[in-house]
């Protein structure tokens, strides 16, 4: 299996956006947030770290905790 699995990243990718517009979307609705000038910009930089750092955990080959 390779460390890198475009699909299977793209997939969290997508994931990732939906989630964070989401969020956006019940703090504006629901708790009268305020979008600011860096919100937009800083969620599209920071959804591909999060997909990546989420990629890497589930591909984890060995299991934590397993040093037998």
């Amino acid at each position: 299996m390779p460390a890198f699995d475009a699909k299977f990243f793209t997939l969290l990718l997508l994931i990732v956006f939906a989630l964070m517009g989401t969020t956006f979307t019940v703090a504006v609705l629901f708790f009268g947030y305020e979008l600011t000038n860096a919100d937009i910009p800083c969620s599209i930089i920071a959804s591909p770290l999060v997909a990546y750092f989420l990629h890497n955990i589930l591909k984890r080959k060995e299991p934590v905790g397993n040093n037998e």
